[in-house]
């Protein structure tokens, strides 16, 4: 089992007897937890993160709130999520963090019935009995139309920004950019900040594809990105990132033709060798 020097996974191991294993969590007590220290997060990689973990926090417990039950992995990685969130807040202020836990809960909130979210935030004991009553009665019944129990089921994904967001440089300027040494992030967690800096890449190019063109600023987003992205491959290896890369721009393939992808990454390319020889322009 991988310790992290903080509390953050205390008495969430596996349990192990007579070559069976219970609870065997990669990101909270195998080699995801693992400690990565040469990485120097930013603060606003810390709040993608805090964003990470609390959507994995909310959709469990959503899970949680229509099943009336939970599993080994469950019990291990909600309390996980939320002492990061906890340590996160700690090191940035939990008045910098608050916005991104809103912003989570307000995603998920959208995603879902009104009158089940009502009872899942503020309902009582036998307001959530009933609505595990409907849902496995529902499940039995074989219904077309279940309780909406996929309801945000995606919100642990890394978001894609708007446009306008990424015109802004969020992350690459400002208070956000600044580094924090004292947040030492895991295995798991750098693979989720590759995931987010890859979808920001893919929002620029999204972006070419619907207007024909890339911006300077655009430009030093993604070369920024590709930067994050290439230490973290240094850091971990490049086999480790393949499938979170691949996620991402998997996506792409889905809405857009694979070689409009390349005219992107050859536009690109041009751009920063033009930029690189013109000198800074952003």
């Amino acid at each position: 089992m991988v310790h992290l020097r903080y509390e953050d996974n205390g008495y969430r191991g596996a349990w192990r007897s007579r070559g069976i294993t219970i609870g065997y969590v990669d990101e909270v007590n195998g080699p995801g937890a693992q400690e990565i220290p040469d990485f120097i997060s930013t603060r606003y990689e810390l709040i993608q993160l805090v964003k990470y973990w609390v959507g994995e926090a909310v959709r469990i417990r959503w899970f949680e709130f229509f099943s009336g039950s939970t599993g080994s992995r469950e019990i291990r990685v909600r309390p996980f999520a939320w002492y990061r969130v906890a340590h996160i807040g700690r090191l940035l202020g939990e008045d910098r963090i608050d916005a991104a836990v809103d912003e989570v809960y307000d995603q998920f909130r959208k995603e879902c019935d009104e009158r089940l979210w009502d009872i899942y935030m503020n309902g009582d004991r036998a307001q959530w009995d009933r609505v595990e009553s409907e849902f496995y009665q529902q499940l039995g019944s074989g219904s077309q139309e279940p309780l909406d129990t996929d309801s945000g089921s995606s919100i642990n994904d890394s978001r894609i920004p708007t446009i306008e967001r990424v015109r802004h440089l969020d992350g690459v300027i400002g208070w956000e950019a600044e580094a924090v040494p004292e947040f030492v992030p895991t295995r798991h967690e750098l693979i989720r900040v590759a995931n987010y800096w890859a979808n920001r890449k893919l929002e620029v190019g999204r972006r070419f594809f619907d207007k024909g063109e890339t911006h300077d600023t655009e430009l030093r987003l993604v070369n920024f990105a590709e930067a994050r992205i290439a230490h973290i491959a240094d850091l971990l290896g490049d086999a480790d990132l393949n499938t979170a890369i691949e996620e991402v721009f998997s996506q792409s393939e889905d809405n857009q033709k694979k070689e409009l992808w390349q005219i992107y990454v050859e536009y690109f390319n041009a751009r920063l060798l033009a930029a690189r020889r013109n000198g800074p322009r952003f």
